[in-house]
């Protein structure tokens, strides 16, 4: 099995950070790899972690509009 970066999502399960930030987030990730988060902000909305960009060992720091495990913000219903 291969090492992934992972984080709890608002319903309870495991989800991959690399997946999160490019699906819900629209990051573009190309050449990455990410393998594991070391550490993340009170807020949560500061990830570090360490992967492997094109081939090469790489710390990376995502900075967030909001933490990945809110639910986005919703518009009054109608």
């Amino acid at each position: 099995m291969e090492s992934q970066a992972t984080i709890w999502d608002g319903n309870g399960a495991v989800r991959s950070i690399q997946s999160v930030l490019t699906n819900d987030c629209k990051l573009n990730l190309t050449g990455w790899k990410l393998l594991e988060a070391v550490k993340v902000s009170a807020d949560g909305a500061t990830i570090i972690g360490n992967g492997e960009h094109n081939g090469h060992m790489e710390a990376w720091v995502a900075h967030l509009d909001r933490p990945v495990n809110a639910p986005a913000a919703k518009g009054p219903s109608k």
